[in-house]
């Protein structure tokens, strides 16, 4: 299994999505009467389902197509973001205390 061809694929897709929900300027806090606890609670998980890529040949590398049929899980969790209030966008949770949302 090639380690480093999956964390591309998984850091392609997630900047991609990520970038996608960045610039939609989705304020999620206003669907919540506390918007702190919007920020504190909301996570966006974005996984990808092994199941549907293992059976297709869409992914034309090989060696990645083979490392992501070896994986035991039916899905893969690419990123979980949370919301951070201060700056209105969604940031990877691992960085919501450093950048004090």
């Amino acid at each position: 299994m090639n380690e480093e061809k999956l964390n591309q694929l998984k850091e392609i897709i997630a900047k991609e999505i990520s970038k996608g929900i960045e610039i939609s300027n989705l304020d999620f806090g206003d669907l919540f009467t506390n918007k702190e606890l919007a920020h504190k609670a909301l996570k966006i998980q974005i996984n990808l389902d092994l199941e549907k890529v293992r059976n297709e040949d869409f992914i034309a590398d090989e060696e990645l197509r083979d490392s992501l049929r070896e994986l035991p899980e039916n899905e893969l969790t690419l990123r979980t973001l949370c919301l951070c209030a201060r700056i209105h966008t969604p940031v990877p949770c691992n960085l919501v205390d450093l950048l004090n949302c």
